[in-house]
């Protein structure tokens, strides 16, 4: 009886070479960042802060928080697109 191997995405070679690739162009655009555009989303998407307790770490109203959040996710966005262009 033959059996199937089942592959997963992580088994996939061309699968493992684009994810680093993605990775790679990830960091060299965060790295463009300002240090609060990074501060800000390191801490909303890389520890999950909500907007009142990123405010209260960065000593900052929540607006303030909203407004840094939007340019730094607009600037990787620019980065990351113009590095596929």
């Amino acid at each position: 009886m033959l059996t199937e191997e089942i592959y997963t995405d992580e088994a996939n070679p061309a699968i493992l070479v684009e994810e680093n690739e993605r990775i790679r162009a990830l960091r060299k655009a965060l790295v463009q960042l300002t240090h609060e555009q990074q501060h800000v989303l390191a801490l909303r998407f890389g520890n999950g802060y909500s907007l009142e307790q990123v405010a209260t770490i960065m000593k900052k109203n929540i607006n303030s928080v909203k407004a840094l959040q939007f340019r730094a996710v607009m600037a990787l966005r620019h980065r990351l697109e113009g590095e596929n262009q």
